[in-house]
C-alpha cells in the first residue's frame, strides 16, 4: 500500500457512526476496490504526456478502467490539466488546454470494484516546475494532516 492510500482505520461493521456503510460493506472488498482504484490512477498517470488534452486523458482512463475490470464509475472522472486545475469542480474546463512540458495535472476517480467504491485522487507535476511541485506537495501534506485528525476523533 502506498502512503497515499492510507488504511481502513475507522471502517467497521454496518451502522458505525463514523462511516455510512451498508450491510453489504466488506473491509476486504473495500481494500480491493481501493487498491484497484490506485492502480487505475497510476496507469492513467503513466499515459499522461506533454501535449495531451483532458478529453484524450479521459479516453485513456476509460481504456484503463476496462482493462482493470471496473464495474462502474461512481462519480464523473475528473482530470484537470494546467490552468484548468484552478477551476472549481462545477466550472467547465477550457478544452484547448493541453499538458505543457513543465506543468501539473490532477486525477480524481470514484471507481467501483466488487461493489465497493475506491475514491482516489492525486496531483502530478511533469518537467521542471518547482512552484507547481510545491503546491502538489502542500496539497498532499494537508490531506494527510486532515486525515490523521479525522482518524483520531472519537
Amino acid at each position: 500500500m502506498s502512503p497515499q492510500q492510507g488504511s481502513l482505520v475507522g471502517m467497521t461493521a454496518p451502522g458505525h457512526a463514523r462511516e455510512a456503510v451498508g450491510r453489504r460493506f466488506d473491509p476486504a472488498l473495500m481494500q480491493y476496490a481501493r487498491e484497484r482504484s490506485w492502480a487505475a490512477l497510476h496507469a492513467i498517470a503513466e499515459r499522461m504526456h506533454p501535449g495531451i488534452s483532458e478529453d484524450e486523458a479521459r479516453r485513456e482512463a476509460l481504456d484503463v478502467f476496462q482493462q482493470l475490470g471496473c464495474q462502474k464509475i461512481w462519480h464523473p472522472v475528473l482530470i484537470r490539466i494546467g490552468t484548468n486545475t484552478t477551476k472549481t469542480w462545477r466550472q467547465k474546463s477550457d478544452p484547448t488546454v493541453r499538458l505543457g512540458e513543465h506543468d501539473s495535472y490532477f486525477i480524481d476517480l470514484g471507481l467501483v470494484f466488487a461493489g465497493h467504491e475506491g475514491d482516489v485522487g492525486a496531483t502530478f507535476v511533469v518537467g521542471d516546475a518547482p512552484q507547481r511541485q510545491a503546491c502538489a506537495d502542500a496539497a498532499r501534506a494537508l490531506f494527510h494532516e486532515v486525515a490523521a485528525a479525522w482518524r483520531t476523533q472519537g
